[in-house]
This record gives structure tokens, sequence and C-alpha cells, in this order.
């Protein structure tokens, strides 16, 4: 049997719940076609985008949705994309107090042998993985064009 890939949509509805009908089908779907031996299958993106969905669209807090995320990590039936570091940057954000998404980011890099990811945000910044590129100053010695 093929895996099934889980849009952001589907999640959206399955937990937010805003639209009756759509929610329906969204559990309908997640609880008919993904199974412990057939886990549905949640890449990185999706995680990224429900974070913003639900952040910007919905108004969920950052703690709110650390718990929704914690939940689709600890769902038999369902599979996370780059799971260990879903889990780390959770922590990560948790610990000090920056969006799950750059946390995210970040955890995927240094998994990938990234030394650090250069960043414009100074929030994003804070997180130990990232290096802030500024203006270069004259008789500078930034490292970055």
């Amino acid at each position: 049997m093929s895996r099934i890939g889980i849009d952001t949509n589907v999640l959206v509805r399955f937990i937010v719940k805003d639209d009756e009908a759509q929610a329906t089908l969204a559990k309908k779907a997640l609880t008919e076609t993904c199974t412990q031996s057939n886990p549905g299958f949640v890449n990185s993106i999706v995680l990224v985008e429900l974070y913003w969905v639900l952040s910007s669209a919905y108004g969920y807090s950052r703690k709110e949705i650390a718990k929704v995320i914690e939940f689709l990590l600890s769902v038999r039936e369902l599979t996370i994309e780059h799971a260990a570091e879903a889990w780390a940057a959770l922590q990560e954000s948790k610990q000090q107090n920056t969006d799950f998404p750059d946390a995210y980011l970040c955890q995927i890099n240094e998994s990938n042998d990234c030394k650090k990811t250069i960043t414009l945000d100074k929030k994003a910044a804070r997180l130990d993985g990232f290096d802030l590129i500024t203006k270069p100053r004259p008789n500078s010695n930034n490292k970055y064009p």
C-alpha cells in the first residue's frame, strides 16, 4: 500500500473545525486512510504552513500551536518529516521564546551539516544556529557580502 501525503488544509480543517463539512471530510479521510501500519505523511513544508496559518489566520498562540505540533508528532498514524528536528525545534522555541519555523529551519540545516544559517531576521538570530548578516561597515571584517 502506498503512503498518503497530507496537505495543510486537511490538517487545518481537522484541528480548527471552522467549516463543519470540511472538518468532517478531513476527519474521515485521516481516520480511514492513516493507520499505524500505513501512516499519513506530513512534510516539513506542511508543518511550517500549519504554524503560520494557525498563527496568522486563526490567532493561535505559540503555546497553542506547540500543543498541536506535539500532538501531530505523537500520533502513530502520522509520519512527520524531520520529526527529530521538529521535537528539538519545539523545545528550542519554547526555551528561547522564538518562532517554531525558525527553530525548525535551523535544526534541519544543522542536521544537514550546516555550520550556521545566515539570516536578516534579528529575532531568528537569537537562536544559536543562526548568524545575523548586517550591513558591512567600512574596514569591517564582515564575512558576508
